[in-house]
């Protein structure tokens, strides 16, 4: 295998995740630098994601949860007498 020029590859992700995502890699020997060229390796060869990607029962409930609720309407109860009228009304 020749020496190739090396590029940078930079992402921003959530910290825990990240940690836990170390954690893990530890765990089996790999850094994430290797754990990165191994999934693109997967990526090239394969010409497809390297992984299942589809939603986990759990992440499904969550974003059915999630569009459910984008779908509701919300009422401003700024006013004492806007939160009276919305108690009367009994839609809670």
């Amino acid at each position: 295998m020749t020496t190739a020029e090396k590029g940078k590859l930079q992402v921003q992700m959530d910290r825990e995740l990240l940690e836990d995502g170390k954690a893990v890699l530890d765990a089996f020997g790999l850094t994430q630098s290797n754990f990165i060229t191994m999934v693109y390796k997967r990526l090239v060869a394969e010409r497809k994601l390297p992984f299942d990607n589809t939603l986990t029962d759990s992440e499904n409930d969550k974003l059915t949860i999630l569009m459910a609720a984008r779908k509701q309407t919300v009422k401003r109860l700024d006013t004492p007498e806007k939160l009276e009228e919305w108690l009367k009304e009994g839609d809670y």
